[in-house]
C-alpha cells in the first residue's frame, strides 16, 4: 500500500465511512472495488478524482496529490 492509499483509508475509517458510502459521496457506482484498488496501491486517480476526495474526507488541498505524486515516482522507480 502506498501514501496514497494509508491516507484514503485511515481517513475514511476515521470519518466512519464504507468504502461503498464514499464512492456514493462521489457518484460512483462501484465504489468499493474503486478504492480497494486504491487502497492496495493499485490505482492513482486522476487529479480532478482526487480534488473530490480531498474534499469529500475533509484533506487540505492537494494533501493526496503530492502522496500520489510521491506513489507514483515509486512506481517508476520500482524495476518490473
Amino acid at each position: 500500500m502506498g501514501q496514497l492509499g494509508e491516507k484514503v483509508k485511515a481517513r475514511r475509517e476515521l470519518l466512519g465511512l464504507s468504502q461503498i458510502a464514499l464512492g456514493e459521496k462521489l457518484g460512483l457506482s462501484d465504489g468499493r472495488s474503486y478504492f480497494s484498488r486504491i487502497e492496495a496501491g493499485k490505482l492513482i486517480p486522476s487529479r480532478m478524482r482526487l480534488d473530490a476526495l480531498e474534499r469529500a474526507l475533509n484533506f487540505s488541498p492537494q494533501e493526496l496529490q503530492v502522496a500520489a505524486l510521491s506513489d507514483e515516482r515509486v512506481q517508476e522507480a520500482t524495476p518490473v
